[in-house]
Formats: C-alpha cells, structure tokens, sequence
C-alpha cells in the first residue's frame, strides 16, 4: 500500500484502489470594494477570492 498527500489531503492507493477523501464541501468568499466618483455613482471593483474553506 501507498500513502502520500495531494496538497493537504491525504490519500491511500493498493493495486486494487485509490482511496481519497469523501464529502467534500468547499466555499469561496469574493471580495468587492466600492469607490465614490466625481459624478456621483458608485464604481465597484472585484479585488478578488477573500477566502477559501474546506
């Protein structure tokens, strides 16, 4: 048997199978930000992936 990692999740593989994680859930938060201009309307800006969760 084998074991090694991909990233931060471990796995296992025979010659037989490949064993890795199960129910994985992942969420992502975006970043804007919002800018007052001369002429009165707002400008928003993408500032890009505030975090990732696992």
């Amino acid at each position: 048997m084998y074991q090694g990692l991909f990233g931060i999740f471990p796995f296992t593989m025979t010659d037989l199978e490949v064993c890795t994680f199960r129910d994985l859930k992942t969420s992502r938060e975006q970043a804007y930000a919002i800018h007052n201009v001369v002429n009165g309307k707002l400008s928003v800006q993408y500032t890009g992936i505030r975090a990732i969760y696992f």
